[in-house]
């Protein structure tokens, strides 16, 4: 999907080393579990390339492709900033008729504090879009 909004201005761009991409990815595995865990364990991760991740108050792009967290039938719900141990994590959840989903994005090492801004920014815009829309 490589849908763009027409106004949609992007809010970072975080470009990430091999070894960065490789931590997230394996964390995530690791996160999920069960047959996810075991093919973490038993297969090396081999990223060569570094990987660059785009943020707007509407989308995210990981390496060209598009994950809509607050478009068409996917309403925004909420951004947090965790502290996944060796990295922080930022999910942003949306629910998309019954449903919910998230999409997660690691914050690159020295991008923290521009990783809360990016939290509260989202947080403040999306919240006031999702009353505009009710009332």
């Amino acid at each position: 999907m490589t849908m763009h909004g027409k106004n949609d201005s992007w809010q970072t761009n975080w470009l990430y080393d091999s070894a960065e991409w490789k931590r997230f990815a394996k964390w995530e595995l690791f996160k999920k579990g069960g047959i996810s865990l075991l093919l973490c364990l038993l297969i090396p991760f081999r990223y060569k390339k570094s990987k660059e991740v785009k943020v707007s108050q509407h989308q995210v792009l990981i390496d060209g492709k598009t994950y809509l967290f607050n478009a068409g039938k996917r309403v925004f719900q909420t951004a947090d900033l965790y502290d996944a141990g060796p990295l922080h994590v930022l999910e942003i959840c949306f629910k998309e008729n019954e449903s919910y989903g998230v999409i997660r994005v690691p914050v690159p090492k020295g991008k923290l504090k521009e990783a809360i801004v990016l939290e509260k920014r989202l947080q403040v815009t999306n919240v006031s879009l999702i009353v505009t829309r009710e009332v």
